[in-house]
């Protein structure tokens, strides 16, 4: 429609016609009769009024892209778009049967296809050449960042939890067994580094057990940093416990094919996926919250601009217990996230 409008408004620039407008009292003198001449501009007619319209055509075209609002994307990522980071070393090998002659250093299973951590000091393609087409895809170990972040307050009324309802499986740091351990029905570390409790994991945790959830938590993140092979293992796990929602309140912006893998396999068994938005004012929604298969949950009032509509919105910024059990005021799409999801576990499965 842009297109056709910028061509018919061309159109009538390059094929209007010359108007002389008389001065009142000023005599007039009659043109000489001229002789027609190919490829002349009078009239509109003409290689000049062609040349004019066509790019009067792509200027306008132009102009009213950058007017017409744009939609966030989903499913793949931008062209061009960089290469996101990543654990030095860490590659994830897809694959089936038996994977010999590497350094493994974790494995995890999905229904008949394994993946395997493996420590390589070459280049992903020097280690997908050496196993060539033993292997499905190879992929590094990636990096995401957690949407939340806390501010120390003091002075404001309590929180009464109540915990003992549905449970739902949240990927997030470690949390505060002290603080929140009658929310948590299982913890499961995924990390090679020992457990830690943190505030992000803490928070998200008191969330959902002051609205009557409580918590499957598989630490997949540490100092605001997640792993791909983590949140896969975890995926996996939350699937075997059974638990038919999962929080994912991180981002990436790039593609994680294993994780992209297991969301569309979990989602078919019925399985929801929750993720944030992300806090930048962006048109690109971060994966997982990119994945088709994947419930994205934006914050109230719309926050980020440009990424909020559309989507169920939930308080970003909330109150809630961190660390040795400080009340905290926390800020960000991760919790938008976790109080949506709550919200899904609390509700009877769809038949």
């Amino acid at each position: 429609m842009r297109w056709l409008l910028s061509l018919l408004v061309c159109f009538s620039f390059g094929f209007s016609q010359t108007v002389i407008v008389p001065i009142p009292g000023q005599r007039q003198e009659q043109p000489t009769p001229q002789p027609p001449q190919s490829g002349g501009g009078g009239g509109g007619t003409g290689v000049g009024a062609v040349l004019g319209t066509v790019l009067g055509t792509l200027i306008l075209s132009l102009i009213f892209s950058k007017m017409a609002p744009a939609k966030p994307t989903e499913g793949k990522a931008e062209k061009g778009q960089r290469m996101p980071a990543f654990v030095p070393f860490e590659f994830i090998v897809v694959h089936r049967g038996l994977l010999e002659g590497l350094e493994v250093i974790d494995r995890g299973v999905f229904e008949d296809i394994s993946f395997s951590l493996v420590r390589w000091e070459k280049s992903q393609r020097e280690l997908e050449e050496s196993l060539g087409d033993r292997v499905l895809f190879v992929q590094p170990n990636f990096l995401y960042e957690l949407f939340g972040e806390g501010y120390a307050q003091v002075g404001f009324e309590k929180l009464q939890p109540k915990g003992g309802g549905a449970s739902l499986c949240l990927l997030d740091t470690g949390a505060d067994q002290k603080a929140v351990g009658s929310f948590l029905l299982r913890v499961e570390n995924h990390l090679k580094s020992p457990y830690l409790p943190e505030d992000h994991g803490t928070a998200n945790a008191y969330l959902v057990g002051s609205r009557g959830g409580m918590v499957y938590l598989h630490r997949v993140c540490s100092e605001n940093r997640c792993t791909s092979f983590a949140f896969a293992k975890a995926l996996v796990e939350c699937v075997r416990d059974g638990v038919r929602v999962i929080n994912t309140p991180f981002g990436m912006y790039g593609e994680d094919r294993l994780a992209s893998l297991i969301i569309s396999g979990i989602s078919k068994l019925g399985f929801l996926v929750v993720a944030p938005v992300g806090n930048e004012p962006s048109k690109v929604l971060p994966f997982p919250a990119r994945h088709p298969e994947v419930l994205k949950v934006a914050g109230d009032p719309c926050f980020p601009k440009g990424l909020c509509e559309g989507y169920p919105r939930e308080p970003y910024r909330v109150r809630a217990l961190g660390v040795g059990g400080v009340e905290r005021v926390f800020s960000g799409t991760s919790f938008s996230s976790a109080l949506h999801a709550v919200k899904l576990a609390l509700e009877p499965p769809k038949k």
